[in-house]
């Protein structure tokens, strides 16, 4: 596991010279030739065009990048690990690869028998910091900040909850989560519903009706699963000047149509 990548764009001017040639048209046969026109002496600026910056600093610099493998960890073969948003520590799924239906939380999917395991990432490699408090068939979910990390856990039957868990602590803490629902800024949530094969993005806001939009006319279980599934974090809140985070105009979700 590399700790990261960055891609370095090289932006590059290039500088073209325009050379501009008169060619004097062919006489037809019979015919006089037309005239050049005549050219026009232009008057050049006496004085500046611009005011000169002469204590102006230039500065003229290049950055190289290199990638640096600090190690290895081990995952399901089928969800990829988590990264904190500052690098610090990774959180991995291991263990037998879960099924779909168990992924999707389809009616009498069997428990997977997978665990969660922390680690902190640093110059000398991946140090783990042991398995998450959580019982087996507990998913790593695909969302992590600078807090920790959520999980999906077996709840009573086929419920599903998703609970929040620290990077250093393992443990889940936090109010419980219904599955397939992205908390939104100012008490807002976004679902899935699907409902004989129509899927549709539910959001609801305290006091409001909720409003829906279909997604998809034919769609099944994984599709739903794939509108929030992809996403590792929110989006970055739009802040104002007095530092105060202002709630967006929207919210990421992939749609399966656009």
């Amino acid at each position: 596991m590399m700790r990261g990548a960055v891609i370095a764009g090289a932006l590059c001017s290039l500088v073209l010279s325009a050379c501009v040639t008169e060619v004097r048209p062919r006489a037809r046969s019979g015919a006089p030739m037309p005239p050049l026109p005549s050219k026009q002496s232009t008057a050049l600026p006496t004085e500046p065009i611009a005011s000169p910056a002469l204590d102006a600093d230039t500065l003229t610099s290049r950055v190289r990048v290199a990638v640096l493998p600090i190690g290895r960890v081990a995952f399901d073969g089928q969800t990829l690990p988590v990264v904190s948003p500052d690098g610090r520590f990774l959180a991995t799924q291991v263990g037998p690869t879960p099924s779909w239906a168990t992924m999707l939380g389809e009616s009498g999917a069997p428990l997977a028998a997978t665990r969660i395991e922390r680690y902190e990432l640093s110059e000398t490699g991946p140090r783990s910091l042991g398995m998450v408090d959580a019982p087996v068939g507990t998913l790593l979910r695909q969302h992590a900040d600078a807090q920790g990390f959520l999980v999906t856990m077996p709840a009573s039957g086929d419920d599903r909850t998703i609970r929040r868990t620290g990077w250093l602590s393992g443990g889940t803490t936090g109010d419980t989560i219904s599955s397939r629902l992205l908390a939104l800024p100012g008490g807002r949530t976004a679902r899935t519903q699907l409902e004989d094969g129509a899927l549709s993005l539910v959001v609801e806001a305290p006091g409001e009706p909720a409003r829906v939009r279909l997604l998809a006319r034919n769609a099944g279980a994984f599709t739903a699963f794939q509108v929030f599934a992809s996403l590792q974090a929110p989006a970055p809140l739009p802040v104002t000047d007095a530092g105060r985070a202002l709630d967006p105009p929207g919210f990421l979700f992939f749609h399966p149509g656009a």
